[in-house]
This record gives C-alpha cells, sequence and structure tokens, in this order.
C-alpha cells in the first residue's frame, strides 16, 4: 500500500506475510459487498446518511474518526486523509477501538511526513494509518471503526474539507483514492465518504423559568444547541444583556463558552442570571449569540425585575 511502483505495496506485502498467505502473484480484488469509508464523530461506530459539514474554531481539538461500514472480510488497511492545513494540523492518530481487534500491528502512522511508514503520498496536511490484524479477520459484514485522528484547529471556519486523498491505483475505492483495505492477499472493494466542505447549520434555543425577578437573586436559565445538515465542530458562545443599566443583571455560563456537536445531536447549556438589591426595575433582555466561522445565531432571555 505505498505508492512507490504499485500503491501500498509494502503494506500488502506484509499483510500477506502476517497472514501465512501465498506469494503477492495471489493478490486480486474481490467482493461479494462494497462497503463504505467515511469520516464521522468520534462517538460514532458508523458512518453518518449524509458527508459531515466540518466547522473548526480557533485554538480548539477536533477529533475525526475513519469507520468501516457493511464491508467484507478484512485485516488490514491503509488509508490517507487529507485536511485543509490552512485550518487544522494533524496532532495523534488512534488505533483504539478499531475493528482489527487489539493485535494489531501498526505499519504506518504518518502526519504531514513525520512519524513512521510515510508513503510518497503523504505531505503537508495529510495523515496515513496503515495496520494489520495479527491472525485475524473481521467477520463480514463488518461495521466499526477504523482509526481515529485528532487535529489541532489554528483558525476558525465554518466550512472546512477534509477527505480522502487521490492519487493512487490499484486501491479499493476507484479511479484513484488512497484508501485500500485488504484481506490477506486479496483488496476488498469499497466506497468512500468524506466532508462536504460546505458549511452546515445549526439552531439555537433558550428557556428560562421566569418572566420576573426579584431584586438580589439568581435564577438558571438554559440554551440548547442542535446540529443541523450535518454541522459537526466547534461553537463559541457569547452573552450580552439589554439595555445596559448602572447595577443591571448579569448572566454567565457555568461552564465554558466553547461547545462542541456532533452530527444529529444536541446539548444543553446552563447560565446563571443575577439581579442585585440595585438593579433598576425594567424588563431586560440576555441574548446568546453562537458563531462558527461566518454562522451565527441568537436566542433571547427576557424577564422584568420587580420593584421589590
Amino acid at each position: 500500500m505505498r505508492f512507490i511502483g504499485s500503491p501500498m505495496l509494502v503494506t500488502i506485502l506484509v499483510i500477506i506475510a502476517f497472514s501465512g498467505l501465498g506469494p503477492l502473484s495471489q493478490l486480486e480484488v474481490y467482493g461479494q459487498s462494497i462497503g463504505l469509508v467515511c469520516l464521522a464523530g468520534p462517538q460514532s461506530a458508523d458512518c453518518p446518511p449524509t458527508p459531515l459539514a466540518i466547522s473548526a474554531l480557533n485554538g480548539t481539538q477536533l477529533t475525526v474518526a475513519v469507520n468501516i461500514q457493511r464491508s467484507d472480510r478484512l485485516n488490514g488497511f491503509d488509508i490517507l486523509v487529507k485536511g485543509d492545513p490552512k485550518v487544522l494540523r494533524g496532532s495523534s492518530v488512534d488505533l483504539g477501538g478499531s475493528v482489527l481487534g487489539s493485535n494489531i500491528l501498526p505499519i504506518a502512522e504518518c502526519i504531514d511526513f513525520k512519524g513512521f511508514g510515510c508513503s510518497g503520498a503523504n505531505g503537508i496536511g495529510a495523515v496515513e494509518v496503515a495496520a494489520v490484524a495479527l491472525g485475524f479477520s473481521t467477520p463480514a459484514p463488518t461495521t466499526g471503526r477504523l482509526f481515529s485522528i485528532t487535529y489541532n484547529a489554528t483558525q476558525s471556519s465554518s466550512a472546512v474539507e477534509v477527505d480522502f486523498q487521490t492519487g493512487c491505483s490499484m486501491t479499493s475505492v476507484s479511479p484513484d483514492f488512497c484508501v485500500t483495505v485488504v484481506n490477506g492477499a486479496n483488496i476488498v472493494p469499497e466506497t468512500v465518504q468524506g466532508s462536504t466542505g460546505l458549511p452546515g447549520d445549526f439552531g439555537i434555543s433558550s428557556a428560562f423559568c421566569c418572566p420576573t425577578l426579584q431584586k438580589n437573586s439568581d435564577r438558571l436559565g438554559s440554551v440548547s444547541l442542535e446540529s443541523k445538515e450535518g454541522f459537526f465542530g466547534g461553537l463559541s458562545l457569547s452573552i450580552s444583556v439589554s439595555p445596559l443599566r448602572k447595577s443591571g443583571p448579569v448572566a454567565f455560563f457555568l461552564t465554558s463558552a466553547k461547545v462542541f456537536l456532533e452530527p444529529g445531536t444536541s446539548t444543553l447549556m446552563l447560565l446563571l442570571i443575577v439581579t442585585f438589591p440595585t438593579t433598576p426595575p425594567v424588563e431586560f433582555t440576555v441574548t446568546v449569540t453562537a458563531t462558527s466561522g461566518l454562522i451565527s445565531h441568537s436566542a433571547d432571555i427576557t424577564f422584568r425585575v420587580s420593584p421589590r
């Protein structure tokens, strides 16, 4: 599965050697079922129904799972994933929880051409992982995690492209995707699903207990954030209170103001609203704004402070 001469050749030879199979002349493409190799959220063990719409939040980390769904039997793979190096830089890879089991021989773990087993197709923005299960092939159909990649976000963006590298031949995915899944001396055919490279979207709504607050009191409010259109990634939250008044109420989150959403999920953020003995008895609005790159949505909590 190397890209010098026949693509990924070295990895295929290693897999054949550790599988106790015959010589390279037996290598062939086969398969009764064409599976799917995909990018998914870190908590997922299969492929999302639609491609991810990845968002990055500067200064945070983003973990992307490389999963396989309804594939024929396999005992090894060599896969290159390419992200936008202006926004995401690979930090680490993890074979934990892989469908290959616990007795795994890593053959390549290469990020930006650093690490071991790097091939000629690796470079800035590329992450290559190759591994073989020792003495084991998965049952068919196989669905689950192959490996995961953790990225550092170096700038914020609501539309980050992460996909499978192209430019290879004799792989599992025609015409030239650098995704090779094998079972011994046989290449297992697959299809691929990367990210859209386009912005997803998210929804925001608020809830609050009380239309009226007493002076010198505090109450909890909440904001719900929901992934839409495959949105996957980070959001930055901010709070404002209007109108501005001396001794006016203050509001703040009880946890971090940075949120991570996986596709098809939602999360609830709690905030505390505090009034003071001298807070004026008028109507106030607390506005929570969630931002992902150029996409921004807000939700309001409105209440009146009682005169006593």
